[in-house]
This record gives structure tokens, sequence and C-alpha cells, in this order.
């Protein structure tokens, strides 16, 4: 964005009675002019994300977060929150590759540990795996509104961070599968069992060995298949975890 189109911005804000907003200190004029463009709602990136892409891709693996995540805050007043550093925890449940004009950025929905969901878009080389714990920095970009399948519409946080803060930060958390390895071991210890029984039993003849990979398959089942279109996958995420309250 050239200067004079810079002030051309700044004019036709004042000129639509926007009222100011405090932005962090830490971002340049020109950013914080650019986030007054953001309209919270519409599942869009505007010239305000343009900025915190821009912002992020600057920053050093040493880059820390100011303030931690507040998601009920956020909602209630996003145009104060546009902007700050928080602290974003969660397990990577769903990726989604942007295309032209944002390739290389990934889109992220991770759920936080109170299970609500919140999406991360992350600038760099991709570092982040499905299932990984993250607790990283990020700037809140704006908030989405989603249709979910049931026809209700639910806000999302969304924010935005660099990968290269993913190396030290990214797996100072448990990844959900560590915590599925119990319930494989014991799958495993049931297929061995059943196998020493049916090796005395006429009636197990007649039975379907458990496979280990059974096992695992039903374990997985809580992830279940996602549509390709991120807002679809976000709704249908959203429903997974009500099913489970």
């Amino acid at each position: 964005m050239s200067t004079l189109q810079l002030l051309i911005l700044c004019l036709q804000i004042q000129q639509n009675g926007a009222a100011p907003i405090e932005f962090p200190a830490s971002l340049d004029e020109r950013t914080l002019a650019r986030l007054q463009t953001v309209v919270d709602g519409p599942d869009t990136r505007s010239e305000g994300f343009a900025a915190l892409i821009e912002e992020v891709q600057g920053w050093s693996s040493e880059f820390v977060a100011q303030h931690d995540y507040d998601r009920e805050s956020i909602l209630v007043d996003p145009a104060s929150a546009r902007g700050r550093l928080y602290w974003a925890q969660g397990t990577a449940e769903f990726r989604n590759i942007l295309t032209s004009p944002w390739n290389g950025i990934e889109e992220w929905f991770v759920r936080d540990s109170s299970g609500d969901l919140f999406c991360l878009y992350i600038a760099g080389e991709p570092r982040l795996e499905l299932g990984m714990y993250l607790n990283v920095p990020a700037r809140f970009y704006k908030t989405i509104e989603i249709e979910g399948r049931d026809q209700r519409l639910r806000m999302y946080p969304t924010f935005v961070t660099s990968s290269i803060v993913m190396p030290t930060l990214a797996s100072t958390g448990v990844s959900p599968m560590v915590l599925l390895l119990p319930v494989i071991a014991l799958g495993a210890i049931l297929v061995f069992l059943l196998s020493r029984i049916g090796k005395g039993s006429k009636r197990q003849r007649g039975i379907r060995g458990i496979e280990t990979e059974d096992v695992i398959d039903a374990v997985n089942e809580h992830v279940g298949d996602l549509p390709e279109d991120s807002s679809k996958a976000l709704a249908a995420m959203y429903e997974q975890s009500e099913a489970k309250l």
C-alpha cells in the first residue's frame, strides 16, 4: 500500500465516523491504519489480514505474547483486542492450505482447553502437525461468523502467527496420541489373549480375529471424516464436541 493510499484510507475512516481504536504500541502506524479496515463477522481476509501477515513475517524465534488467551473478552469486544498478542494454546485438529493471493499460509482450527475452537493462520515454513499441542504467540485478527449444519451462527476468534515461533513452543504440551497409547497397548493385550484362548476352543473358530489395526481405527473414530471446506469442517468439529458433552 502506497503512502497516498494510506492517507486516502485514513480519510475514508474519518469520513465514515469510525471511532478511534487503541491498538498495541508495538505495531507501527502503517499497520494500525490497515487494521482499521477490518470488519468482524464475514469469513474474509482483508487488507488488515495482509498487514498482520507482513508483521509476523518479521518475528524472531524469541517473540513472546503479552496476554493470556481470553476467548470471552475477545468475542465481546473484538475491536479492542485487534492486533494484540495472545498466547494461542490448544490442539491442532484441522488444516487448510490457503490459495492465491495467500499462498504459503496455513489455516488451522485449534481446540482450546475448554473444548472451544479458534482459527490460527500460520505464515512461513509448515511445522505444525495434526494432533500437536501448541502454545505460541499470535496476534488477534478478527472474529468470523460461521453457520453450522444446525443453521445456527457461531463466532470464532482468528489469530495470525509465524512458524518461526513453533520449534521451541509447539512441543510444550501433550499430544492426544500420547494419551491414546495405553488404549492401543490394552488392545494389543486383548488380541494376544483372544489368540491364546482361540487355540483350544472350537467356538473361537467362527469368530473373526481382532487385529491391532482394528483397535487403532476404533481409537481414531472420534476424529471422524471432516469436509475439505474449512467452514464446513469447523461446523462439523463443533457438532462433534457438542455430542461429547
